[in-house]
């Protein structure tokens, strides 16, 4: 027998040392890039993805462990401006629609501060067209 030592296992030779050979070398997570993109649309499934891509990338099955990492905080900064800036966007022009849908006209709907001064108004203007 001879003394030269048996190559690690799923290794190759390049010429200078053993490297390791990784079959799934190059093969992003799909989960990870779904989860990246769902962060401006649904960030609710885009945090799921991105974890379960981070799963898919710490059991080896694929790379993208950055996509996954990135996935995660972006979603929750994106949740949190959807639910700070463009849900009472949508609140607000659903109510002026709604509003103009009942008679109101356009000069008489409130601004912005619709907490304070819209409610009044609507329920002056639902009595008024009864």
């Amino acid at each position: 027998m001879s003394n030269v030592p048996r190559p690690p296992r799923g290794t190759r030779w390049d010429g200078y040392n053993w490297v390791r050979h990784d079959p799934n070398l190059g093969r992003r997570s799909g989960m990870a890039i779904t989860g990246l993109i769902l962060a401006f649309v649904i960030p609710i499934m885009g945090v799921w993805f991105s974890v379960a891509g981070l799963a898919q990338v710490r059991r080896g099955e694929r790379t993208g462990r950055g996509l996954a990492v990135w996935g995660i905080p972006l979603n929750i900064a994106s949740f949190i401006f959807q639910v700070l800036f463009v849900g009472p966007l949508l609140i607000w022009l659903f109510i002026r629609v709604a509003a103009t849908a009942f008679g109101m006209p356009w000069e008489d709907q409130p601004g912005f501060d619709f907490v304070t001064d819209f409610w009044p108004d609507l329920i002056r203007a639902l009595i008024r067209n009864a």
